[in-house]
C-alpha cells in the first residue's frame, strides 16, 4: 500500500538542532501535562536522542511543576546492567535524571533483573499495563514516542523481518539483535502506532538516504520497519539536521 506523505518535517542547522528538537519535545510534553495533568514518554536509545535529552533535561518546567507530572518509559532496552555503558537507563541515568536534572517522579526503566530477556519483556508488560489501566481498545496511548532510526529502518529494537511470538499481551517483546549483538526488550509496532505524537530524530548524512526512504511513500515492508509504522501513522514529525534532510 502507498502511504500517503503527512509527515511534518523540520530541519535545523546542525548546530542548533538540539535546541530545535528539546523545544518541539518540551511543547508535547506541556502540552498534554496541561490538557491531561500528566504525561507519559517513550524514550529511545542513541547519540542523537540522548545529547538531545540532555538539553530537555534543563528545559523550562512543564506546566510550572519541575517535570513532576511526565513519567518515562523506554521504548527499547538492552538485556545489560543499568551501570553498562550500553544500558539507555543508565544513559538516562546520567544525562537527565541525576542530581540538578530532570526530576520526574515516575521512571519506569526495563527490568534487567530477570532470568533471561523473555521473561524482562513480560515483566515490562506488566509495568506498562499496570500504569495505564484503562486502554484504549486494549493497547496503552502513550502521550509521546521519542524515536531514532537506523540506516536499515529499524526504531526501538523493531528490526528487518523480526516477529514477536513471545509477546503475550503484544506490548513488549525479547528479540535477539542482529550481528551477535546485546539480547533486547522492545515495545511492539502496535505500541508505537497507538501514542498521541510520534517524533523521530536524524541527524547527520548518514541517515539521509534512509530519511528519503522513509518520507518518499514507499511500500510498507518488513526488511524496512519504519515504513510498516508509516503505513499507520504517517502523521510523524521529523526532526532533522540538513545533512539528514539532504536528499529530500
Amino acid at each position: 500500500m502507498k502511504m500517503p506523505l503527512k509527515a511534518e518535517i523540520r530541519v535545523s542547522e546542525s548546530d542548533a538542532y538540539e535546541q530545535t528538537a528539546c523545544g518541539v519535545l518540551a511543547g508535547i510534553l506541556r502540552d498534554a501535562v496541561r490538557s491531561r495533568r500528566r504525561a507519559a514518554a517513550l524514550l529511545s536509545g542513541g547519540s542523537t536522542p540522548w545529547q538531545t535529552y540532555a538539553r530537555l533535561a534543563q528545559a523550562p518546567d512543564l506546566a510550572g511543576n519541575d517535570w513532576a507530572d511526565v513519567s518515562l518509559f523506554w521504548a527499547d532496552e538492552r538485556f545489560v546492567p543499568p551501570d553498562d555503558v550500553r544500558s539507555n537507563y543508565g544513559m538516562a541515568r546520567k544525562w537527565m535524571l541525576g542530581e540538578k536534572r530532570l526530576k520526574a517522579t515516575a521512571v519506569f526503566p526495563v527490568d534487567v533483573s530477570a532470568a533471561n530477556v523473555r521473561e524482562s519483556a513480560e515483566r515490562y508488560e506488566e509495568t506498562i499495563a499496570g500504569y495505564f489501566g484503562s486502554k484504549a481498545d486494549g493497547v496503552p496511548v502513550f502521550d509521546l514516542a521519542i524515536l531514532g532510526m537506523g540506516r536499515d529502518g529499524h526504531m526501538a529494537s523493531l528490526f528487518p523481518m523480526q516477529v514477536f511470538p513471545d509477546s503475550k499481551k503484544g506490548l513488549a517483546a525479547g528479540v535477539d539483535a542482529p550481528g551477535g549483538g546485546s539480547s533486547r526488550v522492545t515495545v511492539t509496532l502496535k505500541v508505537l502506532e497507538t501514542a498521541s505524537r510520534i517524533v523521530f530524530l536524524a541527524k547527520g548524512p548518514d541517515k539521509a538516504q534512509a530519511v528519503l526512504r522513509a518520507l518518499s511513500g514507499g511500500e510498507a515492508s518488513e526488511e524496512f520497519p519504519v515504513s510498516l509504522l508509516l503505513a499507520k501513522r504517517p502523521d510523524t514529525l521529523w526532526v532533522l539536521d540538513k545533512a539528514a534532510a539532504s536528499a529530500l
